[in-house]
């Protein structure tokens, strides 16, 4: 197993959560979140390079996790359905340019739904602040 892949198994240890409903535990979620996937991430403490988000995401269909979408989490919280095993949501946070230039394509190899969070204040360019000026994706990406 490469470092990168020991390093993930602690990832996905370390942000498991636990759902619960009426005070009863009810399921077991892995949560991983990304925010901006690049090239060349150097300094970037929050950036991940482009061939290791491909290693994770062929290390979690290799590993048999099951990347749930929303849609599939509130069916689970209205007792609809159950969470399947080693069940993973994938999200994105403040709508970068490389969720939909990069992430997206990856992800629909693989099949996995995601999670995309944006700042609507500062998809219109306006309020952005000076370091995510010209990363971000606009209104007519996130149509």
């Amino acid at each position: 197993m490469t470092h990168l892949s020991n390093k993930l198994i602690h990832i996905l240890f370390a942000t498991t959560v636990l759902l619960f409903t009426s005070n009863v535990f009810a399921e077991e979620l892995t949560v991983l979140t990304y925010h901006d996937i690049a090239a060349n991430p150097g300094d970037d403490a929050y950036a991940i390079s482009r061939s290791n988000f491909v290693e994770q995401m062929d290390y979690l269909e290799s590993n048999g996790y099951q990347p749930i979408s929303l849609n599939q989490l509130n069916r689970v919280y209205r007792k609809q359905e159950k969470l399947p095993k080693k069940a993973v949501l994938i999200t994105f946070d403040d709508g970068l340019r490389s969720y939909l230039k990069f992430a997206v394509p990856v992800l629909q190899t693989y099949g996995f739904p995601s999670v995309l969070s944006v700042v609507s204040g500062w998809a219109d360019n306006k309020n952005t602040p000076p370091e995510y000026r010209g990363k971000l994706l606009n209104w007519n990406d996130l149509r």
